[in-house]
């Protein structure tokens, strides 16, 4: 089961990398990375809430690969795709790997799922 739940969960990130292809930037991206250009920036406030984690992941991926999309595009996939990985792991052993893996998929069924990196 464990092979069968990555195998699928890597087929899709595929699927979703391509799909998201011809995304670039948005305003919000291109404010977190306006923002996140000072160390000031980095403790302000961003659309009332602290996102001290989201703007440092902005910040190193405009200084490691410059404005280029792909990289974001990456992460924020990961980090959609980390939530039904951790329900997974975590709830294989008390519900069982067939159920833990459908439960986890399920989370990919949610009506208005984004593949935008700045809602990461």
């Amino acid at each position: 089961m464990d092979i069968a739940y990555a195998g699928f969960l890597i087929a899709f990130f595929v699927f979703a990398l391509r799909a998201t292809g011809d995304y670039f930037f948005w305003w919000d991206d291109w404010l977190l990375v306006r923002q996140s250009g000072s160390f000031e920036g980095m403790v302000d406030q961003y659309n009332g809430h602290l996102s001290v984690v989201i703007l440092a992941v902005y910040r190193v991926l405009v200084e490691l690969f410059g404005l280029d999309y792909g990289p974001f595009r990456v992460v924020g996939l990961i980090c959609l795709f980390l939530v039904p990985i951790s329900y997974y792991l975590v709830n294989r052993g008390q519900l069982g790997r067939g159920l833990a893996a459908v439960l986890g998929l399920s989370f990919f069924a949610v009506e208005g799922i984004s593949f935008i990196p700045a809602e990461l």
